[in-house]
């Protein structure tokens, strides 16, 4: 699953999801839009979300396109 599509069937911004994981939201923003994302923060994100957004999920920037915004 992609992350914006978690945050948004879960009603959550990334501003609040960014809180969670220790970032910036302007952080999480370029990481939704395919900048690089460090497989430290995929394995953080992978827990935060109970494993519905994998690390698998980062590999071919598939979340690059989506219109979600927090």
């Amino acid at each position: 699953m992609k992350l914006r599509d978690y945050l948004k069937e879960n009603n959550i911004t990334i501003t609040a999801f960014a809180v969670k994981a220790g970032v910036s939201r302007k952080t999480l923003h370029r990481y939704l839009n395919g900048e690089s994302i460090p497989m430290s923060i995929q394995i953080l994100i992978q827990y935060l979300t109970s494993g519905m957004v994998t690390t698998d999920d980062w590999d071919d920037n598939r979340n690059r396109g989506s219109s979600y915004s927090s």
